[in-house]
């Protein structure tokens, strides 16, 4: 039995065939490179495996391939930037490595159902009826919401 204990507990952690720390590695390293251009191959050489087979158990492990995952890690850190700056949609773009604002546009479409001009857009009007709301339900005058809308920053 004790044999048995030794040998599980000695047995690397894995999700479907990539080694954890493997996949934390390429999460990180895309993560980190967003801007730059990351290829497959460049990937598989980070975890010493060949692009075919890194490509084959990173869809296993993550059930999808590791361009899929960078194209979402982009899509998701450009909301968080449209959300959270006042960065134009262009800025956004070149920061998470698209060189196209058209190709940006239709990717950031295709992954989240609107454009980045119409996320943007969506974000303002819901900070704009919240300030509003906030205002008038802590002040309960329109003088005072019109100082609170006018001091906010979504105004």
């Amino acid at each position: 039995v004790e044999k048995y204990i030794t040998a599980a507990a000695e047995k690397p952690d894995f999700h479907s065939g990539l080694p954890i720390w493997r996949l934390r590695k390429v999460e990180d390293y895309v993560r980190e490179r967003l801007a730059d251009e990351i290829s497959v191959e460049t990937l598989a050489e980070l975890v010493e495996l060949s692009p075919f087979h890194f490509s084959r158990v990173f869809k296993q492990a993550t059930g999808m391939s590791p361009l899929q995952f960078v194209k979402r890690e982009r899509i998701t850190r450009a909301q968080q930037l449209i959300r959270e700056t006042s960065r134009t949609l262009i800025e956004v773009a070149l920061e998470v490595g698209y060189t196209s604002p058209s190709h940006f546009a239709k990717v950031f479409r295709r992954m989240t159902g609107v454009t980045p001009k119409e996320f943007r857009s969506a974000l303002s009007g819901l900070a704009r009826s919240f300030c509003r709301k906030y205002a008038l339900g802590r002040a309960g005058s329109r003088e005072k919401e019109k100082a609170h809308v006018g001091y906010c920053c979504h105004a």
